[in-house]
């Protein structure tokens, strides 16, 4: 636990570090530095451990598989994309705490690179990412499409759609459920708040009814791989599906804040309303697609990641001698997060085991 402890206690200070003298020029190196040691910390902390976190035991077990033959016809049939990423990895050394920093280092950095290019707060950004979401660690293939898909979005920022639409064939070839950052392509705008309102009861209408079960069920059809797939989740613990009273009082109360800043928002924070438009599709997904685990869980992170990004904008409107108290509670309110994480699998992640 306390290498937990540890992670929490430096970013709350690193945090406080740029949010005090982030506008002072003589503190640039030094929130520079301690934001690459942060992200330095996270590689290896994520990149050393062993045998713990979740889906360890199919992701070692492929990378075991030595053979080229044995990749391509194994009975774990993942996406091209890691395929062969745990080919490249073997040709440099056949130590999979290798392949788990060369993983753990391309996630980082390119979440980090897409937080600096929406936040000029990207350490308390990582913060509330790795509080909300470390218990996804473990998550190899759909890691990789969600901070590619992630640092895709920031393309579209000024229009690229080209170079948007590149990072989401990437992303497919690692995690199939990539394709929902096409969504995107229609977040780049602003909506007015009643459209957004409607948008949401019709999702938690349609999502009360058998509906998104029937539709999730067609999907089986597809392919072999896909209809494995549905199966594995269909069969899944309940307990993946975050629609308990408290998940939905949460998200209600983080709805009627920033429906309630939203004007402010644009007003004050350029590109603020991609931010908002995807965490409201996180929202509407969530209330349609309760009742399926894996699109109601894991399918809605390419659009969750937006919340740290509307917390550090909540920061950035309230005045500035009560952004520090600000921050102290999402301090709190960050080890809370961080052990929610952890609620559905606690025993893979507690205690930390490193190699």
């Amino acid at each position: 636990m306390l290498i937990y402890f540890f992670t929490w206690l430096y970013f709350t200070f690193c945090s406080i570090i740029e949010i005090k003298f982030k506008k002072d020029p003589k503190f640039n190196n030094i929130i520079k530095i301690l934001l690459i040691v942060a992200v330095s910390g996270l590689i290896l902390q994520i990149g050393l451990r062993w045998d713990m976190a979740t889906d360890w035991e199919p992701y070692k077990l492929f990378f075991t598989l030595q053979s080229y033959e044995e990749f391509f016809s194994s009975e774990l049939k993942f996406e091209i994309g890691y395929v062969y990423l745990n080919r490249i990895s073997l040709l440099i050394s056949e130590d999979y705490s290798l392949f788990l920093i060369i993983h753990a280092a391309i996630f980082f950095i390119l979440l980090t690179l897409g937080l600096k290019k929406y936040t000029i707060y990207p350490t308390l950004a990582l913060f509330i990412y790795i509080s909300i979401f470390y218990g996804m660690t473990g998550s190899n293939r759909q890691l990789l499409a969600v901070c590619i898909g992630f640092y895709g979005t920031t393309f579209l920022l000024k229009n690229n759609w080209k170079k948007f639409l590149l990072c989401v064939f990437i992303a497919f070839l690692f995690h199939n459920s990539a394709l929902l950052l096409l969504i995107y392509l229609l977040l780049n705008r602003e909506f007015k708040r009643y459209q957004i309102i409607v948008f949401l009861i019709v999702c938690f209408i349609i999502g009360s009814t058998n509906l998104p079960t029937i539709l999730f069920s067609y999907t089986a059809g597809l392919n072999e791989l896909a209809a494995e797939k549905v199966d594995l989740y269909d069969n899944s613990s309940a307990d993946e599906i975050k629609g308990s009273v408290i998940g939905l009082i949460k998200r209600f109360f983080l709805v009627t804040i920033f429906l309630y800043v939203k004007p402010l928002l644009e007003k004050k924070i350029i590109n603020s309303a991609i931010v908002l438009n995807g965490f409201m599709i996180s929202i509407g997904f969530f209330f349609l697609f309760k009742s399926v685990s894996i699109v109601g869980g894991r399918g809605l992170l390419y659009f969750n990641i937006m919340e740290p990004l509307l917390m550090v904008y909540l920061l950035q409107l309230v005045p500035k001698n009560l952004r520090f108290s600000l921050l102290l509670l999402y301090s709190i309110i960050c080890i809370l997060y961080f052990f929610q994480s952890f609620n559905i699998y606690p025993e893979l992640f507690i205690p930390y085991k490193s190699i």
